[in-house]
């Protein structure tokens, strides 16, 4: 992922490249990897995809993150932030909402929620943009409109894992094993 330059790619060239590294990593899970909570478990056999997935995203999340924060100036950040704004769009177009969690989690991270000057010049349009997705993706009322949304898009989807292993983690945690 570092050796691309990021603002000379197109968004929707981007997002699709994503959307294929994602489906690749998806459609490796195997069910049996999301039982027990194989993936918290430090043993290296254990749910290789599931972990392999987790690490991903967390990579993603981050790349978006440094991308916004390699230059020290306020109109260059704006403009990083609108590309992975459209990235992120086109990947909801795509049905791709694990990336879309991921490109919003690196406009969530600590260090770029600091950068009042950025935020202050980012255009209505942008941040409508980005406000659009945190509403559809947020967490309220245990995902809820993520989850809706998700039941009835038309297939193919890449579903947000996270929140699912959430689920089962929940699951595994309040009911104790027979």
């Amino acid at each position: 992922m570092q050796h691309i330059h990021l603002l000379g790619t197109d968004p929707l060239e981007l997002a699709r490249q994503l959307t294929i590294m994602d489906f690749k990593l998806y459609s490796s899970l195997c069910p049996i990897e999301c039982l027990g909570k194989a993936w918290s478990k430090n043993l290296s056999e254990n749910a290789v995809n599931v972990k392999q997935f987790i690490s991903y995203c967390n990579q993603l999340t981050s790349w978006v993150a440094c991308s916004i924060l390699c230059d020290k100036e306020a109109k260059k950040h704006v403009i990083v932030v609108k590309h992975w704004s459209q990235a992120a769009n086109r990947c909801l177009e795509m049905n791709n909402y694990n990336t879309c969690m991921a490109i919003l989690s690196g406009f969530d991270n600590s260090a770029i929620r600091r950068l009042r000057k950025t935020r202050d010049l980012v255009s209505s349009r942008t941040e409508q943009s980005i406000n659009h997705i945190r509403k559809l993706m947020g967490s309220n009322r245990n995902f809820t409109e993520y989850r809706e949304m998700v039941h009835s898009v038309n297939p193919p989807c890449i579903p947000f894992l996270g929140i699912y292993l959430q689920d089962l983690t929940f699951i595994k945690d309040g009911n104790p094993d027979l």
